[in-house]
């Protein structure tokens, strides 16, 4: 074996709360000589998210680091918008409310570092699917749709294991049980 080229893996500690995230803050490519190309960077920025609570059997808000940015060295640069999607449920002792906030991506933009032009990426999803599992759980999207920089638009169906109702060659059983 010949070694052609090395990545290096730089990470960080981000302190979120009380918790501490172990993320990817950047790679750098080398070569067998030890030449190396400019940092490919990652951005972060923290949303708050449910996370395992270590304090109960549940699950609670807590600050989560998402990906903003990618920067490539060269002048390229990849951009990250997410959008939330939470749900409220009415708990018990009355009157408390539990939420359950989950991150996607809406939107990626990227520019080449050489025209200046930006080519935007648009993810369109159906209403999130929560499942009862002695709480209730983010169970993910019955479809996203995704409107590339061309116009062009493509639409994706995730299996969410919900059970023995889900057939999926027959997409018209889900309307109505989007958020059920």
């Amino acid at each position: 074996w010949r070694t052609v080229r090395v990545y290096r893996l730089g990470y960080a500690h981000v302190q979120a709360g009380p918790r501490t995230f172990l993320v990817l803050s950047n790679v750098t490519e080398e070569d067998p000589s030890g030449q190396t190309l400019p940092p490919t960077s990652f951005g972060y920025a923290l949303r708050e998210g449910m996370l395992p609570d270590p304090n109960n059997a549940g699950a609670s808000l807590h600050p989560v680091p998402l990906l903003i940015s990618i920067d490539n060295g060269h002048g390229g640069l990849v951009g990250y918008e997410y959008k939330a999607w939470e749900r409220r449920l009415y708990g018990s002792p009355a009157p408390t409310w539990a939420r359950d906030r989950q991150w996607a991506v809406a939107r990626r933009r990227v520019w080449d570092g050489v025209s200046g032009a930006e080519a935007v990426t648009v993810y369109h999803r159906s209403d999130p699917v929560w499942k009862d599992l002695g709480r209730h759980v983010f169970r993910g999207f019955h479809w996203t749709e995704v409107e590339e920089p061309t116009g062009h638009r493509h639409q994706h169906f995730f299996h969410r294991g919900l059970g023995s109702w889900v057939d999926p060659d027959d997409p018209e059983q889900y309307k109505g049980k989007e958020t059920g």
